[in-house]
């Protein structure tokens, strides 16, 4: 529905860019992602909110029949609206975000979307030094600029060692990683 809002090329760049997370989901035995995704937008009219709660089913579902993705909303004081995306087959969720972060981009503003997080859990860091099964890890998507980066906190404080080693692994697995420290935001609230 949404792919011929976008030109074509920057359509698949964009679908590559963020599908490039199952094959380093696929790559480690001791990495495992959460099944959801958690898409923060800027909402500073509550359009996020009430599109979300009018269309947000339609859209998902209409995207593709076969999946059992479910949503819910988190709307912080403030500006920020959080959509949940959950859905326990990976390859469906991923597809399903980007049909979401196309809807939101193209029928809300093509700013709506400040980034989106894929929350995952270590089971055995032994190949990794700075890894450790206490820390929460992410994996943040922009589209400006294109790419992934790695987000790891413990107790509320970043670990800019481990982001870098998750870094140099999701190179190594081609995963679609924005190299521009620089680029790299803290996220704070990010909600369970």
């Amino acid at each position: 529905m949404f792919s011929r809002l976008f030109k074509k090329d920057s359509h698949i760049d964009l679908w590559n860019s963020m599908a490039s997370i199952k094959n380093f989901e696929n790559s480690f035995n001791w990495i495992n992602f959460y099944r959801d995704s958690k898409i923060m937008c800027w909402d500073n009219e509550n359009l996020i909110e009430e599109f979300s709660k009018r269309e947000l089913k339609k859209i998902i579902s209409e995207g593709d029949q076969g999946t059992n993705t479910n949503f819910r909303l988190i709307n912080e004081p403030g500006e920020v609206t959080w959509i949940i995306l959950e859905d326990k087959n990976f390859s469906d969720l991923i597809s399903t975000t980007f049909t979401v972060f196309n809807a939101l981009s193209q029928l809300i503003n093509i700013n709506a979307v400040m980034g989106i997080l894929f929350n995952f859990n270590i089971e055995n860091s032994e190949s990794s030094s700075f890894l450790n099964n206490n820390y929460d890890y992410y994996l943040v998507f922009n589209q400006k600029p294109l790419g992934y980066y790695p987000l790891v906190y413990e107790n509320g404080h970043r670990q800019p060692i481990s982001e870098l080693e998750i870094m140099d692994l999701a190179l190594k697995q081609n995963l679609y990683i924005n190299k521009n420290q620089d680029n790299w935001f803290g996220v704070e609230d990010i909600p369970n």
